[in-house]
């Protein structure tokens, strides 16, 4: 890991940590999503390891040995990446990892900031939404709850209420300590997306606290005034242009606007790569991303935002970054990137190109 972080500071001033966890089963399939773990980081197992000592103490050693004598460089650590069951449930010991960070971090020269990062929806890890009424494929008892676009239900109607109101006093600290605070964007989208569309997440994250009675639009409404330094990112954006929860079944249209949060998650298949087999889905693709690029450049249209990083894995990796993204020695020719790239658009390279320069 040392070594990972230490080939990212030689290209980059800044870098990103958010740390997932998903458990899986014996026979390679995911149990259970990660947000809906709710787990005391700081409570063994029954081997005498908590996820303090197996992921946030080992990702904090590497960090100090990576950035130590590296001036001007800043690492982003959440604490979590999309894990809010476990973050809302046992506020107390994120608190106090806290404090363990802040006084461990022993690269002086350079700037830690510690965070917290979140799903746009169920984010205490409960299902706290009523069904939508648009879900995709394939059509089961709970498609309408995928995204979490149904009503929001009053707090005193969610899943584990009573603990989340026994912490709730815990929370509000650890919101308010936290340097920055995230949610994973994948915003729902008209065929037309415009920038305001860009910021559903951001609404429905901030809703869902202040359904909790906790809120945050001080910090993050623009017409607030941006009160203090805390900021605001989009700690995971892409479109994957898939329509069905199953991962394998590439959007032809617009409709992949709606399901930004679905793609495919096999290894690269040209059959399978929404935009290349559909001209329309990746003009789509090109406007969702303008869109997202406008919000970034101006700050944020109604909500703070200080920066985003892509989600690039299956066929959200439009970068062509990614392994299991990758197709070597064919004839596909995508973007700049020194082996040949199945996910990749160029189009969207360009344009993030164009973006950072200009910032």
């Amino acid at each position: 890991m040392q070594k990972c972080l230490a080939l990212a500071l030689t290209l980059f001033d800044e870098v990103f940590i958010a740390p997932h966890l998903d458990p899986f089963t014996g026979g390679g399939k995911r149990s259970k999503w990660r947000n809906m773990l709710r787990f005391d980081p700081l409570a063994k197992d029954k081997y005498g390891y908590s996820y303090w000592d197996l992921m946030l103490e080992p990702v904090l050693q590497a960090a100090n040995q990576a950035f130590s004598g590296k001036s001007g460089k800043v690492l982003y650590l959440a604490m979590a990446g999309e894990m809010g069951g476990t973050l809302l449930n046992y506020p107390a010991s994120y608190l106090s990892i806290i404090n363990k960070i802040r006084s461990a971090w022993s690269a002086s020269s350079s700037t830690l900031k510690l965070g917290l990062t979140f799903y746009h929806a169920y984010t205490p890890g409960q299902i706290n939404h009523g069904p939508g009424n648009i879900g995709p494929l394939p059509d089961s008892p709970y498609a309408n709850y995928d995204g979490g676009y149904g009503p929001l239900l009053p707090f005193d109607k969610w899943p584990g209420v009573d603990r989340l109101k026994a912490v709730l006093a815990d929370t509000k600290k650890l919101l308010d300590t936290v340097d920055f605070i995230g949610v994973s964007n994948y915003a729902r989208a008209p065929a037309n997306p415009q920038p305001s569309d860009l910021e559903g997440s951001t609404a429905k994250l901030l809703a869902e606290f202040k359904a909790m009675g906790i809120n945050l639009d001080p910090y993050f409404l623009l017409s607030s005034g941006r009160s203090g330094s805390k900021a605001f990112i989009w700690n995971e954006y892409g479109l994957g242009g898939g329509i069905s929860s199953c991962g394998d079944t590439p959007g032809k249209d617009a409709k992949i606007g709606l399901f930004p949060w679905l793609g495919v998650t096999s290894s690269y298949n040209q059959k399978l790569d929404p935009f290349k087999q559909s001209a329309a889905a990746k003009a789509y693709l090109i406007k969702y991303y303008d869109s997202a690029l406008k919000v970034l450049q101006s700050g944020g249209v109604k909500y703070r935002v200080d920066g985003a990083y892509l989600w690039n894995v299956g066929s959200w990796d439009v970068q062509g970054i990614h392994p299991s993204s990758s197709v070597w020695n064919t004839s596909i020719e995508q973007g700049d990137w020194p082996v040949r790239n199945g996910f990749a658009v160029a189009e969207v390279i360009q344009a993030i190109k164009s973006h950072n320069q200009n910032m």
